[in-house]
């Protein structure tokens, strides 16, 4: 009797089970953002289980400056889909911030025995200190600075050439 309980625990714990979970695939698997600069960058989802997934991105720090669009999403068997991340961190100092963005999926029919799960994707945001951002003023300035130093050389020239011939004669 002792033998058979042993060999039955035995059997049952080395038994394979199958544990379903419900996932998705993401690319790319790290975000490096630096600002000043584009503040927004994409994820692509692609659901890989065999049924209808519910996805929920959000962002595991800053979320007063990280804006996930959209932050949940309804997912059919092999669909994927773009999500927009947005920074703004402007008036930040400069250093390196490090957060994850947080990808979590749910199956959508409550009745399936399929486990959550999730994926942290690391992200980096780069903020330098920015000295001089160009606007419309200052293009137009220099454009106006630049095209007066130009029609100033010429001159000089026209006036050197003129005085040259002069001397010539």
């Amino acid at each position: 009797n002792m033998k058979f309980s042993k060999v039955l625990l035995l059997f049952i714990f080395l038994l394979p089970l199958k544990v379903l979970a419900v996932g998705v695939a993401v690319n790319p698997s790290e975000l490096q953002i630096v600002l000043p600069g584009d503040n927004q960058t994409t994820l692509q989802i692609t659901n890989i289980s065999d049924e209808p997934v519910m996805v929920f991105v959000s962002p595991d720090d800053f979320v007063d400056n990280i804006i996930i669009d959209p932050a949940e999403i309804q997912l059919l068997p092999e669909q994927a889909t773009q999500i927009r991340i947005t920074t703004n961190f402007a008036n930040t100092s400069a250093g390196v911030k490090k957060s994850n963005i947080s990808v979590i999926t749910q199956a959508v029919d409550k009745r399936s025995f399929n486990a959550s799960s999730g994926i942290k994707i690391p992200l980096t945001i780069n903020i330098a200190k920015s000295y001089w951002q160009w606007s419309g003023e200052a293009v137009f300035v220099l454009v106006f600075l630049s095209l007066f130093a130009l029609f100033f050389i010429i001159w000089l020239i026209i006036k050197f050439i003129k005085k040259k011939k002069a001397v010539i004669n």
